[in-house]
C-alpha cells in the first residue's frame, strides 16, 4: 500500500485523471444503472450516485492531495465540521429549491428533502476541506473560500457570459435576423429561477464539483511542467472524454460537436485565463462555470446566436495573445 501511495505521490498528474475516470465511469456509472427503478429507495440511491459521479474530479483532487500529504497537522476538527454543517445547509436548501422549480416528475417535497440532504453531503465535504487539519488539503481547496485576485476578475467570471449572449444578440438583429428575437421577457419568476440555478451549478453541476479538479488540481501541475495553453488543451481532453457519457448516453441525443470542438476549448481558455488572474483562485472559475452553466434558462431572454459564438471565441484568442499563454509561468507563481 505504502508503494502505492508513493507512486501516486511522484505521478499526481496522472493519478488525478486517472482517479476522475474510476470514480467516475468505473463506480458512478454502473451504480446508476444498478439503481435504476421507480421505487424511492432506487431513485434516492441513484440520485446519490450521480452527484459521486460528477463530484469525480473534486474528489479526484482530494484523493491526491492526501496522498501527497508529508504528515503537517494544524488547526481543529471542529472547525471543519462548521464549515461542513453550513455548507450541507445551504447545500441542501438550493438543491430542494432548485428540485421544487424544475422536477416534473410529481414526487413530493419529502422526497426533495431526503436527496437533497444525502446530495448536500458532497459539496459539504469539498468546501470544508478548506478548514482540514491535513495541510496539504487545506492548501488545494482554501481559495475556495478564501479567493485571491482583485474583485474585478470575479465580476468578469460572473458577466461575462451573459454580456457575450447579450452582445450576440445585438448584433444578430443589427443584422435584420428577426429570428433571433427572444421567446420572452425577463420576469420575477425567470429571474428566480437563473438565481436558484446559478447557485445549485456551482455546488454540483460544474462550479465546486468539476473547477475544484479540472482547474484547481490539474492546471497548476501542469503549468509547473508546459504553458498555460498547452495546460488548457490537456485539461479540455480529457475533461470532454469525461462529458460524452453525459452528452450521449444520459442524454440521448448526438454527440454536441459544437460545443465540445468549439465553445469547449474556448471557454476552456477563460476558466484558465481567470484563474491565473487570480493568482490560482478556485472560487473563480467556479463561479464562471456556473453563470455559464446558468445560460441555460436564461436563453429565453437571450438565445445562442452565431455571433455569440464568434465573440467568444475571439475574447479567447484575446487572453492567449494577451497574457502570451504559450510562455511558460515563473516557477514562483502562485497559479
Amino acid at each position: 500500500m505504502q508503494s502505492v501511495i508513493e507512486w501516486v505521490r511522484r505521478n499526481q498528474i496522472i493519478s488525478f485523471f486517472a482517479l476522475v475516470y474510476v470514480i467516475s465511469f468505473g463506480v458512478g456509472i454502473p451504480l446508476v444503472y444498478l439503481f435504476q427503478g421507480d421505487h424511492t429507495v432506487q431513485r434516492t440511491l441513484q440520485f446519490f450516485v450521480v452527484r459521486l459521479l460528477l463530484y469525480g474530479p473534486a474528489l479526484a483532487g482530494m484523493i491526491v492531495a492526501r496522498a501527497a500529504d508529508r504528515g503537517e497537522r494544524t488547526g481543529g476538527r471542529n472547525t471543519r465540521w462548521l464549515a461542513f454543517a453550513i455548507s450541507w445547509a445551504l447545500a441542501a436548501c438550493v438543491s430542494v429549491l432548485y428540485l421544487m422549480r424544475t422536477s416534473g416528475d410529481g414526487a413530493g417535497p419529502s422526497s426533495f428533502i431526503v436527496i437533497s440532504c444525502l446530495g448536500a453531503l458532497f459539496p459539504a465535504f469539498v468546501i470544508s476541506g478548506a478548514f482540514s487539519r491535513i495541510t496539504s488539503i487545506r492548501g488545494y481547496i482554501s481559495t475556495l473560500v478564501r479567493p485571491r485576485g482583485g474583485i474585478v476578475w470575479y465580476l468578469v467570471a460572473l458577466l461575462a457570459f451573459p454580456v457575450i449572449h447579450l452582445l450576440g444578440n445585438m448584433l444578430t438583429r443589427a443584422m435584420g435576423d428577426a429570428g433571433s428575437a427572444p421567446a420572452e421577457g425577463m420576469s420575477f419568476g425567470l429571474f428566480t429561477l437563473v438565481l436558484i440555478t446559478f447557485i445549485h451549478v456551482f455546488f454540483y453541476t460544474g462550479g465546486v464539483n468539476e473547477e475544484s479538479g479540472w482547474r484547481g488540481f490539474a492546471i497548476p501541475r501542469l503549468q509547473a511542467h508546459v504553458c498555460p495553453l498547452a495546460a488548457c488543451l490537456v485539461v479540455w481532453g480529457f475533461h470532454m472524454l469525461w462529458e460524452l457519457p453525459f452528452d450521449t448516453i444520459f442524454s440521448g441525443s448526438p454527440w454536441p460537436w459544437m460545443s465540445r470542438l468549439v465553445w469547449m476549448p474556448s471557454w476552456s481558455i477563460l476558466f484558465v485565463w481567470i484563474y491565473n488572474r487570480t493568482r490560482g483562485s478556485i472560487l473563480a472559475p467556479a463561479l464562471f462555470h456556473a453563470s455559464m452553466n446558468t445560460m441555460n434558462p436564461l436563453m429565453r431572454v437571450l438565445p445562442a446566436t452565431d455571433a455569440g459564438t464568434f465573440i467568444l471565441v475571439g475574447f479567447a484568442v484575446f487572453a492567449v495573445v494577451y497574457d502570451r499563454m504559450w510562455k511558460r509561468l515563473p516557477l514562483d507563481a502562485p497559479a
